[in-house]
Formats: structure tokens, sequence, C-alpha cells
């Protein structure tokens, strides 16, 4: 048997061990981002990122515009509606990719800052 003094010394810090092991998951907070043609752009996973907001669907707008404009080899519409999002919704879940694709588009004309 545990004595009771035992028990006062390290119920707290038990208790907090237990509790950092059930909240402290590390959670998939961060989602994926799948593009499919027929569909346009869309998250698997993680959190919503904000979708249900305003700017979340105008962000997801201008991502789907660029992608669209990207695979008809319209290069300055792509660049233009992913610099958009890059500006306008730099804190959206899409800032991240179109930061990459238009990075990619400069790379690709060796246009190095």
């Amino acid at each position: 048997m545990v004595s009771n003094s035992l028990m006062r010394r390290y119920f707290p810090a038990l208790s907090l061990a237990l509790l950092a092991t059930l909240f402290l998951q590390p959670a998939r907070l961060a989602a994926d981002l799948i593009w499919t043609p027929q569909g346009g752009w869309r998250m698997e996973g993680g959190v919503l990122g904000g979708l249900d907001t305003v700017e979340g669907r105008n962000a997801l707008e201008f991502m789907n515009k660029g992608r669209a404009a990207e695979e008809a080899r319209h290069e300055r519409e792509a660049l233009k509606a992913y610099e958009t999002v890059n500006r306008k919704y730099p804190n959206s879940v899409f800032a991240a990719e179109a930061l990459y694709r238009t990075g990619m588009f400069y790379e690709q004309r060796q246009q190095y800052f």
C-alpha cells in the first residue's frame, strides 16, 4: 500500500503527466491541398483552414483560377492569380502553395531576385 505522504508528493506530477499524455498528442492540424482538374483545389485532413470565411473562399477561387490558367499554359494569368493570393490572403491555408507555384514560374524563367 502507498502511504499518504508519497501520494501527496507524487500525485500532482503524475496527474500532469497523464493530462499531457492525453491532451498534448500531436494533432493533425495541417491540411493536404489536393488539385483535380474536375473539382479544383480541396483540402484533405487537418483543420478546415478558414474556408468558411469570405476570405478563405476568395483565396480558393483565386487558387482555382490560377491552376486552371496554369494547366491551359496561360502563365501570366496564373501568376497574377497566385500573386493575388500571396498579397491579399497571406494568412490563408493556400498562401504557401501560391508562393510555391509563383516561385516555380520564376525558376522556369530563370528570374532570380
